[in-house]
């Protein structure tokens, strides 16, 4: 993205949070959130959804393909430096979202912006962006991001999400009051929030090709967890998935529909569409599914390194085969 582009979405910062959270966190034992804030209506409510990792230090996150199964973008948190297990240096110009080749592992930064996300289109080259609490929508060409297009300007906006056609972007938005799950064209025209029957929040929703379901994880107060949670665009709750005494978070739709991807307790699980088959894939969190359904990309570590790194893999879902995408300092 040239330094045009740059300037106007930096410009749009108007959130000041109240507290600086880093993507990366060394984790000692489970961790029950990335993100903390005072306020009862903040960006993220107590309890947040939780990523669980032991003993590593998380660098990238949440990863997404290109429609070509080409290209991974995903948000790196800057860290230039590991002292100790405890200790490390951020260079805020390395932060931001970056692309890499998923053949060859030639990354490189693409925004520089603090605590973004990505998400590429599933059928061409767009790219709807997450950057200081607002939607915009780009295109990658020749390797760079090209000028934005702002979507979103009332209230805080994020986690946005194609769906299979590219018509439509769900994201979360309290741009009503509270937060809650919106969806709008592609164009950021016709923004409506979905009237969710549901209690409480939900967030990190995805679509089902037909475009008429979603689902996202939703946090149940009876049993203090997350689950999956299947719903129309009318906000009308159709199902459950793989409900355990877990949290089930962070899912995501296979290009067939049949089967969602998810995190459970640090690892990738898979559960099919009707509920059944619930199993377990590969260690790691982040879980995202390439176009063509072969691959899911995801966050992981060489595990035999107790104090190690966690980054951007790759697993082939019929043979298990894993390769590593991007590396630590």
């Amino acid at each position: 993205m040239n330094g045009t582009a740059q300037s106007s979405i930096a410009r749009q910062q108007e959130f000041v949070s109240c507290r600086r959270v880093l993507f990366a966190i060394l984790v000692t034992g489970l961790v029950s959130s990335l993100l903390s804030c005072d306020s009862p209506d903040s960006p993220v409510e107590s309890p947040p959804p939780p990523t669980q990792f032991e003993h590593h230090l998380v660098l990238d996150a949440e990863p997404s393909w290109s429609a070509d199964d080409s290209t991974i973008v995903y948000y790196h948190v800057g860290i230039t430096e590991i002292l100790s297990s405890e200790s490390f240096i951020v260079n805020p110009d390395s932060q931001g979202l970056w692309i890499v080749q998923t053949v060859g592992d030639k990354a490189h930064l693409v925004l520089r912006a603090e605590e973004s996300r990505a998400k590429f289109s599933p059928i061409d080259n767009s790219v709807v962006v997450q950057a200081n609490l607002q939607i915009y929508r780009t295109s990658l060409v020749g390797g760079f991001l090209t000028s934005p297009t702002q979507l979103t300007s009332v209230g805080n906006n994020f986690d946005p999400v194609w769906s299979r056609d590219n018509s439509l972007i769900a994201f979360e938005s309290n741009a009503s009051g509270r937060y809650a799950i919106w969806r709008m064209q592609a164009t950021g025209e016709d923004k409506r929030k979905i009237p969710l029957k549901w209690s409480t929040r939900v967030n990190d929703v995805d679509w089902f090709p037909s475009g008429d379901q979603i689902v996202g994880s939703a946090y149940d107060v009876d049993s203090q967890s997350w689950d999956l949670v299947v719903f129309d665009t009318a906000g009308t709750v159709v199902g459950h998935l793989a409900q355990s005494r877990e949290n089930e978070t962070r899912p995501h739709v296979s290009p067939d529909g049949n089967t969602v991807a998810f995190e459970r307790s640090g690892w990738v699980w898979l559960v099919d569409a009707d509920n059944s088959g619930a199993r377990r894939l590969v260690r790691g969190i982040n879980p995202a599914w390439s176009h063509s359904g072969k691959w899911i990309a995801y966050i992981a570590a060489d595990w035999s390194a107790r104090n190690g790194v966690a980054t951007v893999w790759k697993i082939d879902v019929a043979s298990g085969e894993v390769s590593i995408l991007t590396r630590g300092p």
